[in-house]
């Protein structure tokens, strides 16, 4: 108020005011300076709004999205939401620690986890479904926080609006390359058995 009325500029601010039956509740303040010919201020008006009710809607809001972060960061495995586009939205905390890279880095360099010849096979699916609006479930290579890559199990699943148009994809990603390195060792060990049966006489 103070810096409105030494510069004569129209001021807008949000703060609480205490009402007839002594509860404060939040308003939103305009004032605009009513001037003559000369450009002098003649007098204020000034308009106030109850927000209180949309206040308390926002602050409800802001604690449900922080409860449902901590939840989803809380969860034994790494998501992801992206757009119609493939561009990230969100990345769990899990993930992004998984990955070693950060929010931002995620959504502008999406690929650069991802194993080089992996790279187009997985832009190639992805493109497949989100075409034709199906789920996406692909297994492939990513370089984890060591510098190490190893084999995830990628599950995408649209969300589609009323007309059957996809707004976003949420993601699973699963490590499962202790899985992949048993499955190899055991298709190695039947190959070397069936070697040794095979070179039975008899």
């Amino acid at each position: 108020w103070t810096r409105s009325i030494e510069s004569g500029q129209p001021y807008d601010i949000e703060l609480r005011q205490r009402g007839a039956e002594g509860v404060y509740r939040w308003f939103h303040v305009q004032g605009l300076p009513v001037r003559d010919e000369e450009g002098s201020i003649l007098r204020w008006c000034v308009l106030q709004t109850d927000i209180d009710e949309r206040k308390l809607t926002e602050e409800a809001l802001r604690e449900s999205e922080c409860e449902l972060r901590q939840l989803v960061d809380s969860v034994p495995g790494m998501i992801a939401v992206a757009n119609a586009k493939g561009e990230s939205e969100y990345v769990n905390k899990r993930a992004l620690d998984y990955l070693d890279t950060t929010a931002e880095g995620f959504r502008d360099r999406p690929m650069d986890t991802v194993h080089p010849d992996d790279q187009e096979a997985l832009r190639n699916e992805w493109m497949r479904c989100n075409e034709l609006g199906q789920p996406l479930d692909l297994v492939h290579r990513v370089r984890r926080f060591d510098g190490v890559y190893r084999w995830v199990h990628v599950r995408g699943e649209p969300l589609l609006d009323e007309r059957g148009r996809i707004v976003r994809w949420y993601y699973v990603f699963t490590d499962i390359d202790d899985q992949k390195k048993a499955e190899e060792a055991l298709r190695e060990s039947e190959c070397e058995l069936r070697q040794i049966i095979d070179s039975v006489p008899g």
